[in-house]
């Protein structure tokens, strides 16, 4: 249920642009898509201040745990969100995107070599939006509004990482991508079947899903280590929120907001661990569980973690088809 408040602007005045307009809108939004004490936590970490109290309650605003509270050193996350206003790009990938926009042009080959890049993914479709004044809902449609050369000239001013790398934050983006990657073809293929809902606009939200990841890694040290232990997703969120108060998915959407990518991306970005889903019927989190061979093909159970369900029509297979009853 939506918290009633209203924007705590001379609250969130002392962080600087765009940020404090991230807060307000995750202010906005608290209680509805964010979680009120991921929100108190943020706006602490960034301005140095408590958020206020609700307005519907005289009731003092409830703490999160005290295990769960952001670390009292000063903070990094407002000088990393301005580090992280350009992501930089895989080399490879970059010059792809480059000999695509000013020798092919705009199709397919230009719009698979930005898909193949978080960086690229993020600065064309932050160029879309600031030249046409409204957010592209995704790469494609980013690129049908913005000129090959135009977007040859932002991709080549993106810093380029080369092997070896250099750093552990570079090798988190290495892994970060190859992962943002899996999980784009395998919405590919869901798209394919699940026929109402757009591929494209899928797939970038699959790409710039785990971005507050980067995030994470430049003010925790040892985080791309811990993430690279491969800890099952929600026990890997449950840590982040014990020992910040906030999540990457959280800060993912902040970032997202901050590039003024569209709302579709930053609601996929900011839910992708919750099992609330505006619109959905019926939301099923889970982990891997168990595969078992099943003669041509494989089963694959898993163990419920969150569910949500509401009144609706219900989603069926028949005949080959996603139905709605």
């Amino acid at each position: 249920m939506r918290s009633s408040r209203s924007p705590p602007i001379g609250r969130i005045v002392a962080a600087p642009e765009p940020q404090a307009r991230s807060l307000e809108y995750m202010v906005r939004e608290r209680g509805a898509q964010f979680d009120p004490n991921v929100v108190d936590c943020l706006i602490t970490a960034i301005t140095g201040e408590d958020s206020p109290p609700s307005v519907a309650s005289t009731s003092p605003a409830k703490r999160p745990p005290a295990g769960s509270r952001a670390p009292k050193r000063p903070s990094r996350l407002p000088q990393a969100i301005a580090e992280l206003d350009v992501i930089p790009v895989f080399g490879p990938a970059c010059e792809r995107a480059l000999a695509s926009a000013f020798d092919v042009g705009a199709g397919p080959e230009l719009i698979g070599a930005i898909e193949s890049d978080i960086g690229l993914t993020v600065a064309v479709l932050a160029l879309a939006g600031r030249d046409c004044g409204t957010a592209a809902a995704s790469v494609s449609d980013a690129v049908a509004r913005s000129r090959p050369p135009a977007i040859g000239a932002a991709i080549a001013q993106l810093p380029r990482l080369t092997f070896p790398w250099q750093t552990g934050f570079e090798a988190l983006l290495l892994q970060s991508r190859a992962h943002a990657q899996a999980v784009a073809r395998a919405t590919d293929r869901l798209a394919q079947h699940v026929r109402p809902f757009d591929r494209d606009e899928l797939v970038a939200a699959a790409l710039v899903h785990d971005v507050g990841k980067l995030l994470l890694a430049k003010i925790w040290p040892g985080f791309g280590a811990l993430a690279a232990l491969r800890h099952i997703p929600e026990e890997l969120l449950a840590h982040e929120r014990r020992n910040l108060g906030y999540d990457h998915a959280t800060l993912g959407a902040m970032l997202v907001q901050r590039w003024d990518l569209h709302e579709g991306i930053m609601t996929a970005v900011s839910r992708h661990h919750s099992a609330q889903r505006a619109g959905a019927v019926a939301t099923l989190v889970c982990r891997r569980h168990r595969i078992v061979p099943g003669g041509d093909h494989v089963v694959l159970i898993g163990e419920v973690l969150d569910h949500d369900r509401r009144p609706g029509p219900a989603l069926l297979f028949h005949d080959g088809e996603y139905r709605a009853s």
